[in-house]
Parts: C-alpha cells; structure tokens; sequence
C-alpha cells in the first residue's frame, strides 16, 4: 500500500495533465500513487485516467470517486493545470510526521505561474486568507479577487 495518493479529478485537460503528473513522476519522496478520475471528458483526458464518472459533476465528484479508488494512508490533491515542486511530498510528509498532536491536515500556499512567469503574490494573498491557518479558515469559502 502506497503512503500517499495523488488525487486528480480531471475536465478535459489534456493540455495540462501531462505536466500535473510529471510533477508527481519528479517527487524526491517516492511512496505514492496517482488516481486520476475523468469527469467525463470530450478530449483525450480519458487516457490518463483510472477511473470515470459516469456523468460529467463537477471536480468535486471526480476527486471523491478517485478517494474511493485509492488505497494510501495519506491523500494529496492535485489539480491538472498546477504542478508540484520535486520537493513537495516530501515536505508535506515531513511535517505531517514531525507533529507532536495528532495532525489530521497539511495545507500550503502556492506560487502563481502566469505567461510563464512566477507572480510576486501568491494564492493567499489574492484571495486574502489571513496569517493564521486554521481548520475554520480552511474549511471556509473565499473570494478570489484574480
């Protein structure tokens, strides 16, 4: 059994996924699976997948069917236009185990890519999350000003 599974719902995104999953393909960390759940897809996102809705619904949907597909002890959400740093499982991994209470959630910001250029803010400040992370504050809905 794998520590982690990749998470991946995916809308025709064959311009993207390729790249989401070479980003997993280069963890330094390397106990994982990917589970990509097609949402129905027009294109050739359907070749990537493991398993499909059976109606398009939404990523919300596709990311819960590919939970029930998937087999690790810990899971990680990845949406197919981001991709990860080498670094990033093992880090999230790292300070899921270093905690001295029982950590339930590990959650991080993100750098913002735009016309092949990192922005100077990054997802936190554009939907004004405050500097303290919290459960509610995680849990609740925001507003994008991008």
């Amino acid at each position: 059994m794998p520590r982690v599974s990749v998470i991946i719902p995916a809308y025709n995104a064959e311009e993207h996924i390729e790249q989401a999953l070479r980003s997993v393909e280069s963890q330094t960390y390397d106990d994982w699976e990917i589970v990509v759940c097609d949402d129905c897809s027009t294109d050739r996102t359907v070749e990537f997948a493991h398993v499909r809705t059976e109606a398009n619904s939404g990523p919300a949907v596709a990311r819960n069917l590919a939970i029930a597909h998937s087999s690790g002890e810990l899971l990680a959400f990845l949406d197919t236009d981001d991709y990860w740093l080498p670094t990033y499982l093992e880090r999230l991994v790292a300070l899921h185990d270093s905690s001295d209470t029982d950590v339930e959630i590990v959650a991080c910001n993100a750098a913002i890519l735009q016309e092949e250029r990192l922005r100077s803010d990054t997802h936190m400040d554009v939907v004004c999350f405050p500097a303290e992370v919290t459960l509610p504050r995680l849990c609740r809905p925001t507003r994008s000003s991008a």
